[in-house]
């Protein structure tokens, strides 16, 4: 990072920041073309579900909630849960529940006690009708449900009725159910009655789906059916009504020519509720998937012997989205290989998670760039000495401390819909409040800056506090704010994109086949510099476990990149003339300036779980600090013939970075003799449990030998592999398990910003402190945070190199976390791949929309 020394000490404040902002914005700015219209109309946007609570509810409240009158007079009369006795002079009496369902033929007397408290006995000839409760819902609701109110006055939707009635039978199955346990109602007197209600109950619930579908309702329709379908998913019926929806849907799709949507919705109906698709509903939906896919596939083929390349790509595009599996469809692309490139990346682990707020895996992240943009992002690495890009616009206007952006027209969302500024809103709302990994509490309450939308096309955003380097911290991703949930909880988060995400990027997510996940090019991505979009029109990630059989596939050409594989196993790679291995995490020199380029943003580290008093006690953290013989783990797991790759960490920054104490911090912690008197000083610690990412094969191994050290000073520890979604949600519990958590640390840019983890306010799921530093009975650490946030807050980067070694030094001093180590990242590609640029050691498929795959690797 190039210092941001400043010219004149006595520039006013404004003025010297400035003249930091101006420095810094180095961008390159892309506007895109107008994108021509599909075939295949974005997806309409469905009405949120209605709530589908099934109680427990209070008839007495939901009565007087009640606007239409009928209903309200159901609900009054079903509210006091009573038996009745209606004498032959015509009095009724309220009564508590009698224990056996009185039989009329029986010719015997009725003792009974009322609701007021007097006890009473009828003779048959004084008794003209009982009605127990559980009877009286069953005759009043079939007959409120006998009358249709949908057309009176006042209206009433036929699935609000339902969803009154249905309230009642909840209520009365709970009611008899407790009866029958408190043996106020006889079991073998009232047999058969607990099956009848439920029966009912579920009849009504069909009937609502039903309704809901008539009243094209169909996202609470599905929502009521998954709910359903998880209490009884073999039920014939059920079933049935469920198929009902998603051929309403894919009707309706049909009919606005959205034939990618309709076999989307087919085959969710297959994989959600494993159907086979067999019955006549299906099957005509799938002849006309077929017979769409089969008359564009046609019009490729005529295309194409027509040399109307570009004609023939649409109509191919057409027909995979109505049904890829057309035969034919596969071959005829192969053969247009030339113009339709697929890029082919080897992986040990499949991206499963596709929303940037909870990806957890590498796969992860770097599938969530092909598909969401940052706002801004430093040019090929985190490093702001290359200069910075953003997809917004021509160049952002300066304003008194900020800029302002106007967002081109031709900036669309992968479904064709304008990007607005309120998008650009509600993605900053996710790093700067509460709820999801994401949030910088260095940013919540208006901290750094604010944005302020002006129309939907332009936004401010104006700083409150001077930075190291303004820019980088604008570097969060563009998210689609019709799709973020208003509940910013982790929860909710981690599934806004699951079923459909939606970005600005080259490239949308496709589906998965097999051992591999698939995104194909967005046809809305148009920039200057790509003004006919991406070359490569499909990108597959295929999954490996065994390391030749991949090398293989790369070095024939079948694929055309290969990740993860330590310096052990790229060596068996260099030096073959069909592929080409780069290590992106090198070190190099920024050009002008003593302070090297940030390549290796990644640290790996131990963290605590600070709600385990064990961890409460320096020594014992000291002890674990200590205890770990770095160097033995890179040699034999990670290193090749290359021994300067991969290096050992004594500090909480990157090595060779501008906030990293090289010479106080010169060599590396492993002191086991230290550690021993650590551990002894730290009493008898319980045996401990490390969580890892399952999927991280190496990360394992490295566990392993971690376990091994730790046992060497008497501490007990059991590697503990959980697979990446387990993990996540296990990390943002309130009381997770674990004791210790092997993972990563990712800086997005060069301020380095540590506050994140560490800050109290980011605890209890709230941000990134899975650790819960800080959280009482642990003392609050205001020495630590005073470093973290001068060393953020400044404009001079001597002044904030001072703060950040003393962040360093408290860190380490304190054994707050456990660095570890930082692994250089190797990127093996195939002769074939061309036009890339320095792969960004993180994502590295940024830039990927400029580069191009030559036929057959000449």
């Amino acid at each position: 990072m190039p210092p941001y020394t400043l010219e004149n000490e006595n520039r006013t404040m404004i003025s010297r920041f400035a003249y930091c902002l101006g420095l810094t914005l180095i961008c390159v700015l892309t506007a895109a073309a107008q994108p021509p219209e599909g075939e295949n109309k974005p997806a309409r946007q469905a009405a949120p579900a209605q709530p589908l609570e099934w109680g427990p509810f209070n008839l007495a409240e939901e009565a007087k909630a009640a606007t239409h009158p009928e209903t309200k007079k159901y609900l009054e009369d079903l509210s006091l849960t009573a038996d009745e006795v209606t004498s032959s002079a015509g009095k009724v009496y309220r009564t508590a529940p009698l224990s056996k369902k009185y039989d009329a033929k029986g010719g015997k007397p009725l003792d009974f006690t009322t609701l007021e408290g007097a006890r009473m006995v009828l003779q048959p000839e004084q008794l003209k009708d009982v009605a127990h409760y559980e009877q009286r819902v069953l005759d009043k609701t079939r007959a409120y449900l006998d009358s249709r109110f949908d057309t009176a006055t006042p209206p009433l939707s036929r699935f609000h009725q339902l969803r009154a009635a249905e309230k009642v039978l909840i209520e009365t199955e709970r009611y008899h159910q407790t009866l029958l346990g408190q043996s106020s109602r006889d079991k073998a007197s009232w047999a058969g009655m607990e099956e009848e209600l439920r029966k009912r109950l579920f009849a009504i619930r069909i009937d609502e789906i039903r309704a809901l579908i008539a009243e094209r309702d169909y996202a609470t329709a599905d929502a009521l059916g998954q709910k359903m379908f998880k209490a009884t998913p073999g039920d014939r019926v059920l079933l049935e009504t469920i198929e009902q929806i998603f051929i309403k849907m894919c009707d309706d799709n049909l009919a606005e020519n959205n034939y990618l949507q309709a076999r989307l919705l087919l085959e969710a109906l297959r994989d959600r509720y494993r159907n086979p698709l067999q019955s006549a509903s299906t099957k005509r939906v799938v002849e006309r998937l077929e017979d769409h896919s089969r008359k564009k596939f046609d019009e490729a083929r005529k295309a194409t012997e027509a040399k109307n390349t570009t004609g023939a790509l649409s109509a191919l595009e057409a027909a995979e989205q109505a049904w890829p599996t057309l035969p034919g469809l596969r071959e005829f692309r192969v053969s247009l290989l030339g113009e339709y490139a697929v890029l082919r990346v080897g992986v040990r682990t499949l991206p499963a998670v596709f929303s940037p707020l909870t990806a957890v895996t590498d796969s992860d992240k770097m599938a969530c760039r092909l598909m969401y943009e940052p706002l801004i992002q430093p040019r090929s690495s985190p490093s702001a000495s290359d200069g910075y890009s953003t997809p917004l616009t021509e160049m952002p206007r300066r304003i008194p401390r900020g800029l302002e952006f106007v967002i081109p027209a031709s900036l669309k969302w992968s479904d064709g819909t304008q990007v607005k500024s309120d998008d650009i809103q509600r993605s900053f709302e996710f790093i700067s409040k509460p709820g999801t990994p994401m949030y910088d509490p260095s940013l919540d309450n208006d901290g750094l800056f604010v944005i302020n939308q002006i129309d939907e096309t332009r936004f401010t955003i104006t700083f409150k506090a001077p930075v190291i380097d303004p820019l980088s911290v604008l570097n969060f991703p563009i998210l689609p704010a019709a799709r973020l949930p208003r509940d910013q909880s982790s929860n909710a988060a981690a599934t806004a994109f699951a079923k459909n995400p939606l970005g600005t990027g080259p490239y949308m997510y496709a589906g998965v086949e097999g051992d591999e996940v698939v995104f194909k090019v967005n046809p809305h991505y148009k920039r200057n510099h790509v003004p006919n979009g991406p070359a490569i029109k499909e990108i597959r990630f295929i999954r490996y476990s065994d390391w030749q059989v991949a090398r293989k596939a790369l070095l024939d050409g079948r694929w055309q990149m290969l990740l993860d594989g330590t310096s052990k196993e790229m060596d068996e790679v260099t030096g073959n003339p069909q592929a080409v291995v780069f290590t992106p995490t090198e070190a190099r020199p920024s050009e002008g300036s003593t302070t090297p380029r940030l390549t290796n943003p990644r640290l790996y580290y131990l963290g605590f779980n600070y709600r385990k008093p064990h961890f409460q006690k320096k020594e014992a953290r000291e002890a674990i600090l200590l205890a770990i013989n770095r160097d033995n783990i890179l040699d034999t797991i990670f290193r090749g013939k290359e021994k300067s790759n991969h290096a050992v960490l004594n500090g909480p920054f990157p090595l060779g970075s501008w906030a990293y104490d090289t010479a106080s911090f010169n060599q590396s912690p492993f002191a086991s003799v230290q550690a021993a008197g650590k551990a002894r000083a730290a009493g008898n610690l319980p045996p401990l449990t490390i969580a890892v990412l399952a999927e991280d094969v190496h990360g394992v191994a490295a566990c392993n030998l971690i376990a091994a050290d730790l046992k060497n000073i008497n501490i007990n520890a059991t590697v503990v592999p959980t697979p990446a979604s387990s993990l996540f949600v296990e990390m943002y519990k309130p009381a997770p398990g674990f004791d210790l958590v092997y993972t990563t640390l990712d800086f997005q840019n060069e301020s380095l910003n540590l506050r994140p983890l560490l800050d109290l306010v980011g605890a209890e799921g709230q941000g990134a402190n899975f650790m819960n530093f800080q959280v009482p009975p642990m003392q609050q650490d205001p020495t630590l945070m005073r470093y973290l946030a001068n060393g953020l807050n400044n404009r001079e980067l001597e002044n904030a190199r001072r703060q950040m070694f003393s962040t360093h030094k408290h860190v380490m001093e304190n054994a707050i976390f456990v660095p570890l180590y930082q692994l250089d990242k190797h990127v093996a590609v195939h002769r074939s791949l061309e036009r890339y640029d320095r792969f960004h050691p993180t994502f590295v498929f940024d830039g990927t929309e400029k580069w191009i795959l030559k036929a057959g690797g000449q």
